[in-house]
């Protein structure tokens, strides 16, 4: 039976440091999202392990914040794994969008019971590729306050170094042993990702976090002490990491760059527990105000490079590609599969079907590039009242965030969320498993409060409010 010991904020349980070599993993073996990459195994068999061993070795308080989260990711799995039940061949072949490929299945295979989706295997790979995120959630769910902030501070450090990396990356060229994906954009800074896109709205997503910590550090200041250093500091990370978003070359990542700066301010202002600092200090005002507008004139010049995500905007606008003249095709794709689907993964695979003789090029569309989209296909009415419920989730979590019962951590959790969910409008960030673990993670924080507060009244889990890290 498990002792009943309380949880310490402090103390570092041996699943920590479990937790802390899965991320290494995934770091270096997490950032594509094609399932032809060999090395994708390794993150998903170490998720099964830290699956595993949390289960085995949480506290009991920590246990029930992390079960709750597996619970929640075994729904999402569940819902995938439908997919995979064998149906009648008269039942397969009436589901919507299914009758083209059944004569052709009879007569290679035989009538025989199928899976409802059209690529099983791609399908079951879809499955699997549920486990990081998964594994990483349930780690987060059962860190501690303290720990939450060491969380925060690894991801921006890891920020950091895919942005020092891609400027390694551009120095190199396009022959860069630097970049360690097979397939990758190879004049691009791609840092820890096989895709710009990626990276560069990683980087956008890692600026409120930086907000937070100087939001943090100048609120813990006594009277007479200057902030100045603490806001420099964060002011020189805050703009390298906006200025590597915007240099990727990805249009998007541009706009999410900007985003998160002008939401900068309203973390220190829009706050229900203003900085002390700011309401005695104009000086101080003037040095923020004079800051913000430096920084986005810094980052305006970077609009003359051609290569700039800002420049591509200007040149080429916003829809000027493949992803806009395919709308009307994923429009009729997704009328045909609903209300059930064409299955988790076939994407690729049902879309040679519908595509036009225009849209032909040497390369082929792996993804819909526009995860809403491709979630009506591939999962039909079920896969889209599982995208609505969780928007609900995370819209009533924003909402109390941004209340006097938020953390400063729980804000800057859901700036997070929604640039990875609107970057998901254009692209395809969550089908990598670090950004999908890492909106895991952003999840937890905005949703949940850590285990030692499950005692506290609701007014006292803002961190701010008891002096504690973020």
């Amino acid at each position: 039976m498990r002792s009943r010991r309380p949880v310490k904020s402090n103390s570092v349980h041996w699943t920590l440091v479990v937790t802390a070599l899965f991320a290494v993993l995934l770091v270096f073996t997490g950032g594509s999202s094609r399932g032809d990459v060999s090395f994708l195994i390794i993150p998903r068999v170490g998720a099964l392990v830290l699956i595993a061993l949390l289960l085995i070795g949480l506290p009991p308080r920590q246990f029930a914040h992390a079960a709750r989260m597996l619970a929640a990711g075994t729904i999402v799995a569940g819902l995938v794994a439908l997919q995979l039940i064998p149906l009648p061949p008269s039942w397969w072949a009436a589901l919507p969008g299914h009758a083209p490929y059944a004569t052709l299945a009879d007569q290679v295979a035989g009538a025989r019971w199928r899976p409802m989706s059209l690529t099983p295997d791609l399908t079951t790979e879809s499955l699997v590729a549920l486990l990081p995120a998964i594994a990483l959630g349930m780690a987060a769910a059962a860190a501690t306050r303290r720990q939450r902030s060491w969380w925060a501070y690894a991801i921006v450090a890891l920020a950091s170094f895919s942005a020092l990396l891609g400027l390694v990356q551009l120095a190199d060229g396009p022959d860069s042993v630097m970049r360690w994906y097979p397939i990758t954009n190879q004049a691009s800074a791609v840092g820890i990702f096989a895709n710009r896109n990626h990276n560069g709205v990683f980087l956008a997503a890692a600026i409120p976090i930086v907000a937070m910590f100087a939001r943090e550090r100048c609120r813990r200041l006594t009277r007479g002490q200057a902030p100045e250093p603490i806001l420099f500091g964060a002011g020189v990370a805050i703009f390298g990491l906006a200025a590597m978003a915007v240099s990727t070359g990805s249009r998007f990542a541009s706009i999410a760059a900007m985003i998160a700066l002008i939401a900068v301010p309203i973390q220190f202002f829009a706050n229900p527990r203003p900085v002390f600092a700011w309401r005695s200090s104009p000086r101080l005002r003037l040095a923020l105000l004079a800051g913000t507008v430096a920084t986005f004139a810094l980052l305006a010049a970077l609009v003359m490079l051609a290569g700039s995500g800002l420049g591509r905007i200007f040149n080429e606008g916003l829809g000027d590609d493949v992803r806009s003249s395919i709308l009307p095709t994923l429009s009729q794709m997704t009328r045909d599969f609903l209300p059930f689907g064409s299955g988790y993964g076939s994407f690729s695979s049902v879309f040679r079907n519908y595509e036009s003789f225009d849209q032909l090029r040497l390369t082929y569309l792996n993804a819909a590039h526009n995860d809403l989209f491709q979630l009506a296909i591939e999962g039909g009415l079920p896969g889209l009242a599982l995208l609505i419920g969780y928007i609900v989730a995370i819209v009533r979590g924003t909402i109390n965030a941004w209340r006097t019962g938020g953390s400063d951590l729980s804000r800057a959790a859901s700036i997070g969320i929604w640039l990875l969910l609107a970057a998901s409008l254009f692209d395809y960030p969550l089908r990598t498993p670090l950004l999908s673990s890492l909106l895991a993670v952003l999840t937890v924080w905005l949703l949940t409060t850590a285990p030692e507060d499950d005692a506290l009244p609701r007014d006292a889990h803002n961190l701010g409010a008891r002096g504690r890290g973020a």
